[in-house]
C-alpha cells in the first residue's frame, strides 16, 4: 500500500533522480536526496513500530515538514501537519515527528538525516487501496470545534488532479504551508508534475530574494500571505512580477487587489472552497459580496432555506455544494462523522445566492453575522469599506462584551500611519448609527488562521486585553 505522494515520488526517482525536487532560500535537494532523507526517517518510524493506519503528527519547518510527511506515508501511516502544540493536541495523534519543538514530549521522534535506521523498502511498495486514509487535516468545520478531515488515497489523488487543472504548477510558488490542504495538494502536484516544490515559511530577506530571482512566474497563497510577500519584496527594494496570482481560503479585499495587480501582468483570481471538498468555484473579479465566481470542475451548487428547500435565483440562503473529490468523513473525539448529508451535499456554513449568470455569490459566514441589540451586522461590508482606504492594511470587526453587560461592535485596524487611522475613524463615523462600530482600535496584526480567514474569537480576546476590560464569564 502507498499514497499518491509516495507513488509519484518513486516514479520521479526512477525517471530522473538528479532533478531538483525541493528548494528553500538556503538549500535545495534532488529527488535522490529527498528519497535518502525519507528512507532515514522511515527507518526510525518502523523501528518505533509505527504501523499502517497510525495517525502521526509532523511539526517542522522548511524541508523537514515535507520529508516528515513523506516518511509517515512511506510506512503507510496517516500524516497530519501540526505547526503548534495546540494543533498537535487537537489532532489526537499519539506519535509526533519534529525538529526542535520545545513543547515536544521526550517520546517524540526527531527528524535526523544522519540516523542509521534506514529503510528503503518503501521505494518498491506500489500496491494501493483506494479507501486507505493517507493524510488528515485539522479544520474547525462549521461549528468551531476542531475536527480531523480524513483524506483517503483516492480522494487525495482526485484533489491533486483537480489542483493541477486549476492552478499553475510550472515555475510556481505556493505560500501555503502543508498544514493547509491547499499546501498539501500543491506539494503532491509539484511532485506529480516533476517540478521543484518551493518551501517558503517566512518573508525574511533570503526568502524574498528567492522570490525575486525571476525563476517563478506564478504565485499562490492566502490573500494575506500574498500581500505580506509583496510588501516584504518592496521593503527589501526588490522588483518582481508574476504572470498569475491565485488565492484561496479567504476573500480578496480591495487592498489585496491593489497590491497584487501592481506586480501581476496577467490574471488575479480567487478560489472558493473548503478543506472537506476542495476548490469549488473560481472568481476573477471583485464583487460587492465576499465572493462571486463560476462553479468549476463538476461542482454542483444550490442555495436553500432553513428547511433545506432550494430557493430561486437571487434569493439569499444557505450555500451547499458537492464535488467528486469531497472527503467522506471527519474524525471527532475518535469517532467518525460523515461530512455530507445523505444526498452528498456539503454545507460549508456560508450565506449566499445564485445569480442569473449562474455564478455563486457568497455573502459571508453564517457564524460571522453579528447580532447587537437586535441589529444583524455583516462585518464583511464594514471591513471592505475600511480596507479600501489608503494606508489601511487590514481591518476586522468583532463584538466585545463590556463589564456592564453591554456588547459593543469594535473595529480593529492595521494602518500605515496616524493619517490612515484618522481616515478609518472618519469613515466609521459617517456610517449609519445602526451597525456602526463603537470603537476603532489600532493593532499590529489581525489574527488569521492557516487559510487566511480572520480568527474572530482570538481577535475579540486581544481587543478585550487592549482596552483593559475583563471578559464576561
Amino acid at each position: 500500500m502507498t499514497s499518491a505522494l509516495i507513488h509519484d515520488l518513486v516514479e520521479w526517482l526512477d525517471a530522473s533522480p538528479d532533478d531538483v525536487a525541493l528548494v528553500t532560500s538556503t538549500e535545495s535537494l534532488t529527488v535522490s536526496e529527498v528519497a535518502d532523507r525519507v528512507s532515514a526517517l522511515a527507518g526510525v518510524l518502523r523501528a518505533r513500530k509505527v504501523r499502517p493506519g497510525k495517525l502521526v503528527a509532523v511539526s517542522s519547518d522548511g524541508i523537514g515538514e515535507f520529508i516528515g510527511m513523506c516518511a509517515v506515508q512511506a510506512v503507510n501511516a496517516t500524516s497530519v501537519i501540526t505547526p503548534s502544540e495546540e494543533e498537535w493536541q487537537n489532532s489526537g495523534a499519539a506519535v509526533l515527528v519534529h525538529d526542535n519543538r520545545a513543547w515536544a514530549p521526550d517520546t517524540a521522534i526527531i527528524i535526523d538525516p544522519d540516523t542509521h535506521s534506514r529503510w528503503d523498502g518503501w521505494r518498491t511498495s506500489r500496491d494501493t487501496e483506494d479507501d486507505q486514509v493517507v493524510h488528515a487535516c485539522l479544520t474547525s468545520g462549521t461549528t468551531g470545534k476542531p475536527k480531523i478531515v480524513e483524506f483517503s488515497r483516492v480522494i487525495a489523488d482526485r484533489r491533486t488532479d483537480r489542483y493541477i487543472k486549476a492552478w499553475p504548477i510550472q515555475s510556481a510558488v505556493s505560500l501555503f504551508r502543508l498544514s493547509a490542504i491547499a499546501g498539501f495538494n500543491a506539494a503532491i502536484a509539484a511532485v506529480r508534475q516533476r517540478e521543484p516544490y518551493v518551501v517558503i515559511t517566512s518573508f525574511d530577506r533570503p526568502s524574498v530574494e528567492l522570490l525575486a530571482t525571476g525563476h517563478f512566474t506564478h504565485l499562490s497563497g492566502a490573500p494575506n500571505q500574498v500581500v505580506q510577500a509583496i510588501r516584504a519584496l518592496r521593503e527589501a527594494g526588490l522588483t518582481v512580477t508574476f504572470q498569475t496570482i491565485r488565492t484561496a481560503g479567504a476573500p480578496q479585499n480591495a487592498q489585496f487587489r491593489k497590491v497584487a495587480e501592481e506586480v501581476c501582468t496577467g490574471v488575479v483570481s480567487n478560489l472558493y472552497g473548503a478543506t472537506e471538498c476542495g476548490s469549488a468555484a473560481l472568481s476573477t473579479d471583485i464583487a460587492a459580496v465576499a465572493f462571486r465566481g463560476v462553479p468549476m470542475l463538476g461542482t454542483e451548487f444550490e442555495v436553500v432555506d432553513d428547511n433545506r428547500t432550494v430557493v430561486d435565483e437571487g434569493v439569499e440562503g444557505d450555500v451547499r455544494y458537492r464535488t467528486p473529490a469531497q472527503c467522506l468523513y471527519y474524525r471527532v473525539d475518535g469517532e467518525r462523522q460523515e461530512v455530507a448529508d445523505e444526498h452528498g451535499w456539503f454545507y460549508p456554513g456560508d450565506r449566499g445566492f445564485i445569480d442569473t449568470d449562474g455564478c455563486i455569490n457568497v455573502i459571508g459566514r453564517i457564524g460571522d453575522v453579528i447580532n447587537i441589540a437586535g441589529v444583524k451586522i455583516n462585518p464583511l461590508h464594514i471591513e471592505a469599506d475600511i480596507e479600501a482606504l489608503d494606508g489601511v492594511n487590514d481591518a476586522a470587526c468583532v463584538p466585545v462584551t463590556f463589564p456592564d453587560g453591554l456588547t459593543h461592535l469594535l473595529l480593529a485596524v492595521v494602518v500605515r500611519d496616524k493619517t490612515a487611522y484618522d481616515a478609518a475613524v472618519a469613515a466609521v463615523s459617517s456610517r449609519p448609527l445602526a451597525g456602526r462600530p463603537n470603537m476603532v482600535v489600532d493593532i499590529p496584526e489581525i489574527p488569521r488562521n492557516r487559510n487566511g480567514k480572520i480568527d474572530r474569537a482570538l481577535l475579540a480576546d486581544k481587543l478585550t486585553s487592549a482596552i483593559r476590560i475583563e471578559p464576561t464569564p
